[in-house]
């Protein structure tokens, strides 16, 4: 190498060392910034070249900055999505468990168990005054009390539906949103890569959208050659490339109505993980609050059914026979019949006397079997609340253990850091003496070779 050649050494040097504590401070700077990968710069040595003048040995010319690399993990990125699919689907299931959990309010005062032992306790009273005006009135308004929690139950899973199958829309326009998004930084990142440009920080914004939406819909993606990536829901492209498809949603007005998500541009069903695909198994005509809402009704009906039966036995104090006690209109409203003591059959025949209300005493009997068909329904509905919260914990803790081993590898370290700030700016003080160095030289051999004897 000539004198001259050594400037271009430590020159490469110097800005190879510039271009290290450039991307070093650019990784200490987004240290906390949501979804950055941190970077290194890629270098190799430039080799000598051949001198068909000198056979002695020669060094090399420097090195090359061949690139900035950005310091992420496919396999972990995978997993992260996976774990975020898993755990969105099962909070949406846990969070729609502990509000119909919430909602039964048992065991407590203001559950259906405490107002069925009063209605049971106002049949006693009833059975033990029977001609009694006041005695029948609290009957009366506490059977009324019951068809009010049992309606509250039903008005609750409704509001329930309602209120999941607007969330999937939201949460479907949002992915939407987001796909188009994805669309658009393929098309940056391809043109960025065929014009030789980092395009590393559009790469952090693109995996993050993808990582929501494998939250969001259970979404995977595909790396292409160009930079891109498709992104997929069950095998069907939502992404592919620079363009991006949309979902939509239909709904019906009520539970058990059907509610689809499909592909806009061809109406053909999509099968969503995720998020959506938790709620979907929540609002669909034969899902999770389908099944809570039947078990109400059924309750209901077999109440109804049962002190129905043993009133319409009776006979009125007009000795017309006795009608029902509870009403259940198609849409499933539960009402109470009675409105006075004379609604009430309270005696088994005609002939019986005016205070026999052994039809009174039957019903209040029916307390341990409707009590012990609500408590198996509740005790039901509060395991499987366990259970999907249970879920619900364990992937969450595996979506965590995954963000943090994918952390590990990409996350920024702010002491490793600190030691590449200090390995970088040594290397630029010691290319920039290099260069002085090699100065210096230049100076005794330009301005005083060759003055000896002047």
């Amino acid at each position: 190498m000539s004198t001259f050649g050594g400037i271009s050494t430590a020159f490469s040097g110097l800005q190879a060392a510039r271009q290290g504590l450039d991307v070093t401070g650019q990784n200490i700077a987004n240290a906390r910034t949501p979804g950055y990968t941190r970077q290194r710069v890629e270098q190799s040595a430039i080799p000598a070249t051949a001198d068909r003048f000198s056979s002695a040995p020669r060094a090399g010319q420097g090195v090359s900055v061949d690139g900035i690399a950005r310091l992420a993990n496919a396999t972990l990125d995978a997993q992260v999505r996976s774990a975020s699919a898993r755990a969105g689907y099962q909070n949406a299931l846990a969070t729609a468990w502990s509000r119909i959990e919430t909602s039964l309010r048992e065991p407590g005062a203001d559950g259906l168990s405490a107002a069925l032992e009063t209605m049971w306790g106002s049949w006693q009273a009833v059975a033990n005054r029977p001609g009694d005006a006041a005695t029948a009135a609290v009957l009366i308004g506490d059977t009324t009390a019951v068809a009010d929690r049992l309606n509250e139950l039903r008005a609750g899973v409704d509001a329930q539906w309602a209120q999941t199958t607007a969330s999937l829309q939201v949460t479907v326009a949002s992915a939407n949103g987001d796909a188009a998004r994805v669309a658009e930084l393929n098309g940056a990142i391809r043109r960025a890569q065929l014009q030789g440009s980092d395009a590393n920080e559009l790469r952090d914004q693109r995996d993050a959208l993808v990582t929501d939406l494998a939250a969001s819909l259970g979404a995977t993606a595909r790396a292409n050659d160009d930079g891109t990536v498709d992104v997929l829901v069950d095998g069907d492209a939502l992404v592919l490339g620079a363009d991006a498809r949309r979902l939509e949603v239909s709904a019906g007005a009520a539970l058990g109505s059907p509610v689809a998500v499909t592909w806009a541009d061809g109406g053909a069903p999509a099968v969503l993980g995720g998020a959506a695909g938790g709620m979907r198994a929540l609002v669909a005509p034969d899902g999770v609050l389908a099944g809570v809402q039947a078990g109400y009704l059924d309750f209901a009906a077999g109440l109804a059914d049962a002190v129905n039966t043993l009133h319409r036995g009776g006979v009125r104090p007009d000795g017309a026979a006795g009608g029902d006690v509870f009403a259940i209109a198609a849409d499933g409203t539960v009402s109470a019949v009675p409105t006075g003591v004379a609604d009430l059959a309270l005696r088994p025949s005609a002939a019986s006397g005016a205070l026999d209300a052994r039809v009174a005493d039957a019903i209040a009997q029916l307390s341990p079997a409707i009590g012990g068909a609500w408590s198996s329904l509740v005790g039901r509905l509060g395991q499987q609340s366990r259970a999907e919260t249970s879920r619900a914990d364990a992937t969450a803790a595996a979506q965590s253990n995954a963000v943090a081993a994918q952390q590990s590898e990409a996350g920024v370290d702010i002491d490793e850091e600190t030691v590449n700030l200090l390995g970088y700016q040594h290397a630029y003080a010691a290319a920039a003496r290099v260069l002085t160095t090699v100065d210096e030289m230049l100076d005794t051999l330009i301005n005083r070779t060759g003055v000896v004897g002047r």
